[in-house]
């Protein structure tokens, strides 16, 4: 036991560092503070971990290509709706 903690005395709370995620379209750098530690993924790098993420969340990857094919129909009816216009 701390000897501090004998003499009833709180021990002082561990200084809390920051992280700091920015995702961009080359990649993601991680900032960690106060301890300077920069982690930058590149393109390449980011694309492997994405894809490895989606083949062990298979559901996650089900949902977004729903929400792409729901996209995709909205973009179509759009079109197709302008198109119609047009020829009356």
């Amino acid at each position: 036991m701390p000897e501090n903690e004998e003499n009833g005395a709180t021990p002082a709370p561990a200084p809390q560092g920051q992280v700091a995620i920015n995702l961009g379209a080359q990649g993601m750098t991680i900032s960690i503070v106060p301890q300077t530690l920069n982690l930058s993924i590149g393109e390449e790098g980011m694309n492997q971990m994405v894809t490895q993420w989606l083949a062990a969340h298979p559901a996650l990857m089900d949902e977004l290509i729903r929400q792409r094919v729901a996209q995709k129909k909205t973009e179509l009816a759009i079109i197709t709706d302008i198109r119609g216009s047009k020829l009356h």
